[in-house]
């Protein structure tokens, strides 16, 4: 059903990148960014988590910053209940699109590939890898 109404439409079903992102945007682990042109996922992205535990609630905030230039920073704040104060770790980055996935370098580490979409084909939900993330700046 879904395929006949594709073809009434005019659209395929084959798969193809995500709108608005570019190829090839970043330099890669060493020596600063480089690359062309600012992308739809240039911004400040966030994931929160909310884990229940025996005796604890903990909250884990993943937040992505995308810079125009193949830079990034990954922020990982962690509060659990228990403990009253949050942990925070950071970590820069670079990251390279590649079609419908982007590869990340954390701290000039291992590339790490994750798929990247739009959820509903919402510029402002970005899924990495399947988990969700909201535009927060």
């Amino acid at each position: 059903m879904v395929l006949v109404l594709l073809a009434l439409t005019g659209c395929s079903p084959t798969s193809r990148p995500p709108t608005g992102l570019q190829e090839g945007n970043s330099g890669g682990s060493s020596g600063g960014g480089g690359g062309g042109g600012t992308t739809a996922i240039v911004g400040t992205w966030q994931n929160v988590l909310l884990v229940t535990v025996v005796n604890d609630v903990q909250r884990i905030t993943t937040t992505f910053r995308f810079d125009a230039g193949g830079s990034c920073l990954k922020t990982v704040e962690s509060f659990s209940t228990v403990e009253g104060f949050p942990r925070i770790h950071r970590h820069d980055c670079q990251y390279q699109l590649d079609g419908t996935d982007i590869l990340i370098v954390l701290d000039g580490g291992t590339p790490e590939r994750f798929s990247i979409s739009f959820d509903d084909f919402n510029r402002n939900r970005l899924l990495l890898d399947g988990v969700l993330f909201t535009r927060v700046a």
